[in-house]
Order: structure tokens, then C-alpha cells, then sequence
């Protein structure tokens, strides 16, 4: 049996909130998907409403065609490129939304295998034996400088261009999801957010609060946490954990 919550917080200095998140359960299926809206006045928050029901929508109508890892795969990475289409003929059809778009992560959890399908610079990371991974790539400026070997990591937390993305969802037809999978370990713990977490938080608070709290405790703590250090940004979390 898994554990999973979700909690978006507006934060401390926005007047509105970007963010959104869905969750859902079929049996021993369950997904979540974050997303976090771009774009300031171009409807960032009405880009972001879309991209995360058409991505729900998506599973729930083909979950049932998922009959080994392959179709999970292939369903949250699907998921992700009905999203994108569905922000940009919304954007197509009424002017003042062009220009509006949206990050996601879209997390599967099928047959006790953690599959994960990003585009933007929301994240996903899991925790195993103390030891934390961002199971997601940014597609940002600044991620390409730490591939290429140009910057350090140390370097890259406070670059200039920090917040310059690269993909996004509603502005092309065609994007590349990040994907990942691997065993959902006894152990194993998964924590998915916007930026407005993890830019106020180190990798060793995020530790602390997966190894401290439990099931809905653990996501109220990160948006706390985030808030005490500024939350000048809206802020999502969604756990996932093994009861």
C-alpha cells in the first residue's frame, strides 16, 4: 500500500497561484501530476489548469490499456504530449492567452515500478538509504551549463539565468519529455514540487523532513519549511511513500 498527499500553498508575496496538482488511484495504480504555470499576466495559471486535466484525463481514459511497463511508459510520456496540445490549442484559440505555459511532472506508480515524465524545471526526487536523487532533468539555460561542464553545481544554484527554460509546455508542438523509471524500493521515498520548494530548501532539509515526518505530516512540514525561509513563490509538494 502506498501513501500519497499533495498540498499547493500561494505563498508569501504572490498574488496568485500558478500551481496546481492532481492525484489519482485505480486499484494499485496511482498517479500524480505537478505543474506550475508560466508566463506572469498570460494566463500562467490558466495554462497550468489545463495541462494537469488533460494530463489526468489521459490516464484515466488509457490506464486500462497499461498491461506491462512499456504501456506505462509510454502513457505518462503520452500524457505529457496531450497536455502540451491541449495548452496550445486552448492558447489558438483565444488571443489573449497566447504565449502562456506551463511545466509538468507526470509520476506513474504500476506494478510496484516509479515511472516519471517531465518537461520544464519542476521537479521530482526520490530518497533511498539516506541518500537523495533528482530523478528529473531541468530543462533550463543553466542545466545545459552543468551537462556541458561550464559551471558547478555550487555555480549553478545561483546563476543569473537560474529561472531561463529552455521547454516548456504550450509553446511548441513538439517537445522532448525527461523519463525515468525504476523499482519503488521498500524504503524508498518520492517527493515532487514546484521551484517555490526547492529553491528555499537545501538537499539536507528535504532529508531531514522525509526521514522525520510521515504521510500528510511530511508534505505540511515542506510547505512550511518553504514559507519560514521567504515563500516569496507559490509552492506545491506531493509525497509518495510505502505504508
Amino acid at each position: 500500500m502506498y501513501l500519497m498527499y499533495g498540498k499547493t500553498d500561494i505563498g508569501k508575496k504572490r498574488s496568485l497561484n500558478q500551481d496546481i496538482f492532481k492525484l489519482g488511484q485505480n486499484a494499485d495504480t496511482m498517479w500524480a501530476i505537478v505543474c506550475d504555470g508560466l508566463g506572469g499576466e498570460n494566463a500562467g495559471e490558466v495554462a497550468s489548469y489545463i495541462a494537469v486535466n488533460a494530463a489526468d484525463r489521459y490516464i484515466k481514459d488509457n490506464l486500462e490499456t497499461v498491461k506491462d511497463q512499456q504501456d506505462a511508459k509510454e502513457l505518462i510520456i503520452n500524457s505529457v504530449n496531450t497536455a502540451n496540445n491541449a495548452v496550445i490549442k486552448k492558447a489558438e484559440a483565444k488571443k489573449n492567452l497566447e504565449g502562456m505555459s506551463t511545466t509538468i511532472v507526470c509520476l506513474l506508480v504500476y506494478d510496484n515500478m516509479l515511472h516519471v515524465a517531465n518537461v520544464g524545471d519542476s521537479r521530482a526526487y526520490t530518497i533511498l538509504d539516506n541518500k537523495i536523487t533528482q530523478i528529473t532533468k531541468d530543462h533550463s539555460v543553466v542545466q545545459a551549463l552543468l551537462d556541458s561542464g561550464k559551471i558547478s553545481k555550487e555555480q549553478a544554484e545561483n546563476h543569473p539565468n537560474k529561472n531561463c527554460l529552455v521547454q516548456v509546455l504550450g509553446l511548441n508542438q513538439t517537445i522532448s519529455p525527461a523519463y525515468f523509471c525504476q523499482e519503488f524500493f521498500e524504503s524508498l521515498k518520492v517527493l515532487v514540487c514546484t521551484d517555490g520548494l526547492y529553491n528555499y530548501l537545501t538537499e539536507e532539509d528535504i532529508i531531514f523532513v522525509l526521514n522525520n515526518f510521515k504521510a500528510e505530516k511530511m508534505t505540511n512540514e515542506f510547505i512550511n519549511l518553504a514559507l519560514k525561509r521567504g515563500g516569496a513563490d507559490n509552492i506545491t509538494v506531493v509525497t509518495i511513500e510505502k505504508d
